[in-house]
């Protein structure tokens, strides 16, 4: 991605960032930076920024389409199956070294229900 009115990190407006890719830049920025070292080099040797390869991603787990991805509100200027092999590299680090660290699942039943409770009684959801 080339720096200036195609980098959706610099063009876009905070706002509509975070309507895009549903975080904002510092945290997208962050996402980047955490991908960074797990990305293989010879990924990154193909010319594709690993801010496009996150932003993308990002942008197909908002939407689930690769075509909103390549050019609807955005070009990032790469076939769908480029998309697609970027979007799969950078969900199996996310899941592999960023959910474990983030995201705890309660270990017994009575954490689950004390967890289910709390749910009901701050959103009134069960």
């Amino acid at each position: 991605m080339s720096e200036g009115t195609t980098n959706p990190l610099i063009c876009l407006t905070e706002r509509r960032f975070i309507e895009l890719f549903r975080l904002n830049k510092n945290l997208a920025r962050n996402l980047v930076d955490f991908v960074r070292l797990f990305v293989p080099e010879r990924s990154l040797a193909r010319g594709i920024s690993l801010e496009t390869m996150v932003l993308c991603s990002l942008r197909f787990y908002v939407t689930g389409s690769y075509k909103r991805c390549l050019g609807e509100e955005l070009n990032f200027g790469m076939a769908q199956s480029t998309v697609h092999k970027y979007v799969h590299l950078i969900t199996n680090i996310i899941n592999e070294h960023f959910v474990p660290q983030q995201i705890l699942f309660p270990n017994s039943e009575e954490e689950r229900v004390r967890l289910k409770n709390e749910f009901l009684r701050r959103w009134g959801f069960p």
